[in-house]
């Protein structure tokens, strides 16, 4: 699959177009969404778009680096909604990953709770190297 260079869509950026916009190194759903370019200024640009949680419109700077698409809002949908797809694997693996990280995590906590519970920390072994300084 050819790589094709994104920092090339940020000189077509003109206001009252609409953006997919988000990292260009990762894909999670939520990573990329939709906005109209309200204001272009150099490798800068002013976005505005609905959260997908709902709520108020958010308006944001963007570096132009961060444009994924240009085109409609059917044609950015259907991008994205490729991309899920197209990524779903990756994206499962992530997932599972995190949540492998996340268990672990639990368990080194759970086990430090443990070994306060038990004052197994309160015994301090001295050790050949630890010396105390004194006043």
């Amino acid at each position: 699959m050819g790589k094709r260079k994104l920092s090339s869509l940020g000189s077509r950026v003109t206001a009252g177009c609409y953006v997919l916009c988000g990292p260009t190194d990762r894909f999670h759903g939520v990573d990329w969404y939709l906005a109209k370019v309200l204001l272009v200024a150099g490798d800068e640009i002013v976005t505005e778009h609905n959260p997908p949680s709902g709520g108020y419109v958010c308006r944001q700077i963007e570096s132009t680096d961060r444009v994924i698409a240009i085109g409609s809002i059917s044609h950015l949908s259907a991008f994205k909604e490729r991309a899920r797809k197209l990524m779903e694997g990756e994206s499962k693996k992530i997932r599972d990953a995190e949540s492998a990280l996340g268990r672990a995590r639990s368990e080194a906590a759970q086990l430090l709770a443990e070994l306060i519970a038990e004052g197994q920390l309160d015994r301090i072994e001295q050790h050949p190297d630890h010396f105390e300084l004194s006043a």
